[in-house]
């Protein structure tokens, strides 16, 4: 992943743990002085979102763990991972810039795709100045790799 989503996750898990579990366990124990918990909807719905934020607690620490984080500035001579990739259509010349990122990170509006998606999957591995087609509903479309940073 990029350091930029690393840093991202861990600005999330630092917000989770020191304001997030406070304001919930606030919740708690005001909830509590309702009385009669077992019909009291504002404790279990404030320990319904103690549950998510702590399941959410663990899933960042994994994933922060897990990270391999994908060194900036290294020259890519074929699409990988973490490269920014022109293209260009072949039918009308325009061109369009994507940059390759994890699952997590996708974001097709501004051009951020991972090798998974179909477009990816199709200009995996390939180098500048060569071609590949890419099927969808509306037919194939051929693009040309213009450049890869």
């Amino acid at each position: 992943m990029s350091q930029e989503h690393l840093d991202t996750l861990k600005d999330e898990l630092r917000n989770r743990k020191e304001v997030v579990r406070a304001k919930i366990s606030d919740s708690v124990r005001t909830a509590k002085e309702y009385g009669d918990l077992k019909e009291n909807s504002e404790y279990h719905g404030a320990l319904d979102q103690q549950k998510a934020n702590e399941f959410r607690i663990g899933e960042l620490e994994q994933m922060i763990k897990e990270a391999k984080v994908i060194a900036a500035g290294k020259k890519n001579t074929s699409v990988a991972y973490g490269a920014v990739v022109t293209v260009k259509k072949t039918t009308d010349g325009t061109t369009r810039d994507f940059t390759i990122v994890g699952q997590e990170e996708v974001d097709v509006a501004t051009g951020r795709i991972s090798l998974a998606s179909p477009i990816g999957a199709a200009m995996k591995g390939r180098g500048e100045g060569e071609r590949f087609s890419v099927q969808s509903p509306s037919g194939e479309t051929i693009y040309e790799i213009i450049s890869i940073s």
